[in-house]
């Protein structure tokens, strides 16, 4: 029997909610995701760009141990299961050879095969460059998707088919969550132990809200307790504030002050994230900030 639904998984934040192989969807992969979970195919298409790599390795090794199908841009004679991806055919169908990125292969790939409904988990496309620039195609293709009465499963974590800021340009309408053939598959925040170096400590002091909701201040409150430095190891780093161009910084000197491991709640977790997207979307994020914005947005 063919499934009628394809998650398509990338390595981004919302990959752990999509379905394991073998209950009645077909999981399509990217590159080294299959060396950490097993899926039905695998797309490798830049193998040629990064070939004998870490990332090579993983993944030959992964889909010959599993015998898993493996689109690439041709097929390899130490990948047995290797398929070479059907570009003429593809581009000829849809008219259109616009591709920038793996995931956009796999779209059009999933609807040339009539899928009833693509589900996407781990695709964020909401940080760094080179997924800005690869972001416009694979909406693109989603559009291409849609057009064909495709169903639409897109996890709220992701960017994909969402404006900036979250409101319909112009009429300044928030952008509705569920819509005719999309759905957003919703995201349940996890808690857990989180280690923040000294950088991290002094970075989340500062973007932690002093206004807000009663939640928030009560986050930021506990959290600023548990992020200060006592005066012993204020002393032990020599933490201290200069001003650098004409704001206040704080610096301290190279320690080997051991990380702090402060326990979260899944909200906890997800108002820091939605603090650093919010930094994020109106360019407010420093250097500083990077350590956290990769721990709590993991894009």
């Amino acid at each position: 029997m063919i499934n009628k639904e394809v998650a398509l998984i990338g390595k981004g934040a919302g990959k752990e909610f999509a379905p394991l192989k073998g209950n009645g969807v077909d999981t399509w992969g990217v590159n080294d995701l299959v060396a950490h979970r097993e899926c039905d195919v695998c797309f490798f298409m830049d193998r040629d760009l990064i070939k004998g790599g870490v990332m090579d390795t993983l993944v030959t090794t992964s889909v010959n141990f599993t015998n898993t199908p493996l689109y690439a841009t041709k097929k390899f004679d130490d990948i047995p299961t290797s398929i070479e991806y059907p570009k003429s055919e593809i581009v000829n169908y849809f008219g259109t050879d616009y591709f920038a990125d793996s995931c956009a292969y796999m779209i059009a790939m999933a609807v040339f095969k009539e899928y009833e409904k693509i589900s996407m988990y781990g695709f964020n496309y909401s940080y760094g460059s080179k997924y800005v620039q690869e972001k416009p195609c694979v909406s693109f293709w989603l559009g291409v998707a849609l057009k064909s009465g495709i169903k639409l499963n897109i996890h709220e974590r992701s960017s994909l088919l969402k404006t900036v800021d979250g409101n319909m340009y112009a009429y300044e309408e928030v952008q509705a969550q569920f819509r005719d053939n999309i759905s957003c598959l919703p995201f349940v925040p996890k808690g857990g132990c989180m280690k923040f170096g000294i950088r991290d400590r002094v970075a989340a002091i500062g973007v932690l809200p002093l206004k807000g909701s009663y939640t928030m201040l009560k986050m930021s409150q506990r959290l600023r307790k548990e992020l200060m430095f006592n005066e012993h190891d204020a002393k032990k780093i020599n933490l201290r504030q200069i001003d650098f161009q004409g704001k206040p910084m704080m610096i301290w000197d190279d320690n080997d002050l051991p990380d702090k491991d402060i326990e979260l709640t899944g909200e906890e977790t997800e108002i820091f994230s939605r603090i650093l997207r919010d930094m994020d979307r109106n360019g407010g994020l420093a250097l500083e900030h990077m350590g956290l914005y990769e721990k709590f947005c993991e894009e």
